[in-house]
């Protein structure tokens, strides 16, 4: 959901509420990141705030212990 560069954040957020309607919010994948992990660190507020509505869980740490607030921290997204 976060690796396609041409999607708007609109079009994102529309496309992780799809995923999310038949998937899993917390599911990790290989390197043990769930999808807000992954949508904090790229800074993708709108799915961020998609992840949370569907019920993904915000204090759930990395294998390293990163949440991923502190990976929108560590890469400079104050607005997540």
């Amino acid at each position: 959901l976060t690796h396609e560069p041409q999607r708007t954040g609109t079009d994102l957020a529309e496309a992780a509420q799809t995923y999310l309607a038949a998937h899993d919010p917390d599911k990790r994948d290989f390197s043990g990141d769930t999808l807000l992990h992954k949508a904090a660190y790229q800074g993708a507020a709108k799915v961020v705030g998609v992840l949370l509505a569907a019920g993904a869980e915000p204090d759930r740490a990395c294998p390293f212990g990163l949440t991923p607030l502190l990976y929108a921290a560590e890469y400079g997204h104050a607005d997540i």
